[in-house]
């Protein structure tokens, strides 16, 4: 599948000395690349070290606080970790008692050493598996992750690649992690990942193993953290428990913020039963609700809610009318115009609104071939031709063309299986397939395939990768909205056309 990116293939992730804040690593260390969604390969280690080195690399570990290392120091620091992890590993016969010794040494003392702990539960994992799960949990128990951000996120993704089902209660607390520490960036791509996001960077190798923790923590979450994370994994692998507990929750709910996640969770999840539902939500008198409502009707994207958001281009709360403008051109027809021309023409119309509006018809103007002005000025002909050729367009979206390249069952089988093991979309035999071709003979059974896809995908931690995920997302929402009997219309929430 072509996308106008470069990509990467495989590569071998690094640990950080820096904290969490700080834009780049002086040094990197290098951890195990991966090569499959269940084992992570072994790094090439040098000779047994030296009498007494042990000591020296677990000593190397203790008491490190990057905040109060000058960039020099940290620089020079890195390489002395770097050098004591290469140690570590050439001998684990008795690197890991060592580390073990040495934690205990200083809990035993009442001491707390949160950095040194955070790398040595992951070098212990790393050269023990999950047999030292039981290790791990006890090292975690009230870690400041703050510490050293990174490791942990190597640590966790270490264990979910491991393919270990006794897992699943450390990786559930993942859920759990402050949301204001969870950011990881990466110096090579120049990319910093912060939450919800970073959950599926981290929780990616237990591909649809992930639906249960979410589902779980969606079900009894209390703290808006823990719950946006959990929403955010259902709806990007379809998990098939998502609506009844967003319904669940949502009759149950009274916090406005909590109301308002799952009714943007069953917007963007679009079960068209769901409609009368969400269009109750705009007559709420918080705005945060009212606006969430608009938010989640954009998502449905179903025309027959035309009438109730028309109305509320009167609300008094701008996020609110933000999202009901967008909405109007989402599910475009005469009345949205007539009333969109209406509002901004309006003396009281506020000049936010007509910006949203100006923009929008803009990009209208440029998707349909009909002059701005005209749409800006309320021409009714003009109107009617942008309209119908929006529809047009939106209904052509994934058609093949004439004489372009099919793809049979098969193939697409043969593709998915491809992809998945590459971690990638891009290159090799099927380098030539593009979404048309894919949802030209994809189905609902389909969806499976290329959510292993997805997952795999998020192996290669990179900028790069994230177009593709985008990509696959976009067929997995097509896909998705078949099954349920819902439309997706053309326009999307940030003004541009898919």
């Amino acid at each position: 599948m072509t996308v106008m990116v470069m990509t990467i293939g495989l590569r071998p992730r690094c640990v950080c000395l820096a904290l969490v804040g700080l834009g780049a690593c002086a040094t990197q260390r290098s951890a195990p690349p991966v090569t499959a969604a269940t084992e992570v390969a072994a790094e090439a280690v040098p000779a047994k070290p030296a009498e007494g080195a042990l000591d020296s690399a677990v000593a190397e570990l203790r008491h490190v606080i990057p905040a109060k290392l000058s960039e020099a120091e940290q620089e020079k620091k890195s390489a002395a970790l770097d050098a004591a992890w290469k140690q570590l590993q050439a001998d684990p016969a008795h690197a890991v008692p060592a580390l073990k010794a040495e934690y205990e040494r200083f809990t035993a003392r009442g001491e707390r050493d949160d950095y040194y702990t955070i790398e040595a539960a992951y070098l212990i994992f790393k050269m023990r598996g999950p047999a030292e799960l039981a290790t791990l949990e006890r090292m975690y128990a009230g870690l400041d992750v703050s510490a050293n951000f990174r490791v942990v996120f190597e640590t966790r993704f270490l264990v979910a690649s491991s393919g270990e089902p006794r897992a699943l209660p450390f990786l559930r607390k993942a859920f759990d992690l402050p949301p204001a520490a969870a950011r990881v960036t990466f110096a090579r791509h120049a990319l910093t990942i912060g939450w919800p996001q970073i959950l599926e960077f981290m929780l990616a190798p237990l591909g649809p193993a992930v639906c249960p923790l979410a589902e779980e923590v969606a079900s009894s979450a209390s703290e808006p953290g823990p719950l946006v994370g959990a929403l955010d994994l259902l709806q990007a692998n379809l998990c098939a428990g998502t609506p009844e507990i967003l319904r669940r929750r949502l009759a149950a709910a009274s916090d406005e913020n909590v109301v308002g996640a799952m009714l943007r969770g069953l917007g963007t999840w679009a079960a068209p039963a769901d409609r009368l539902l969400l269009e109750r939500h705009l007559a709420d008198k918080r705005p945060v609700v009212r606006a969430s409502a608009a938010f989640a009707l954009y998502e449905l994207g179903d025309p027959a809610s035309n009438p109730a958001l028309r109305r509320m281009l009167a609300d008094g709360d701008d996020q609110t009318r933000a999202e009901v403008i967008g909405s109007l051109f989402h599910t475009l027809d005469r009345d949205n115009a007539r009333a969109i021309v209406k509002h901004r023409k309006d003396a009281k119309c506020p000049e936010g609104d007509r910006e949203i509006i100006g923009k929008l018809v803009e990009r209208l103007a440029e998707l349909t071939g009909v002059d701005q002005a005209p749409l800006l000025g309320g021409d009714e002909r003009k109107w009617k031709q942008a309209i119908a050729t929006y529809w047009s367009k939106r209904d052509r979206r994934f058609a093949l063309g004439p004489g372009e390249r099919t793809l049979t069952r098969g193939e697409l089988q043969a593709a998915l299986a491809e992809w998945s093991e590459s971690a990638s979309i891009t290159g090799g035999k099927w380098a030539w397939v593009e979404s048309p071709q894919v949802l030209a003979v994809a189905t609902a059974e389909d969806i499976p395939g290329l959510l292993a896809v997805r997952a795999r995908l998020f192996f290669r931690q990179s900028d790069e990768m994230l177009y593709e995920v985008a990509i696959i997302d976009r067929l997995l929402e097509v896909l998705h909205r078949r099954q349920i009997g819902a439309a997706r219309p053309l326009i999307s929430r940030f003004g541009t056309f898919d």
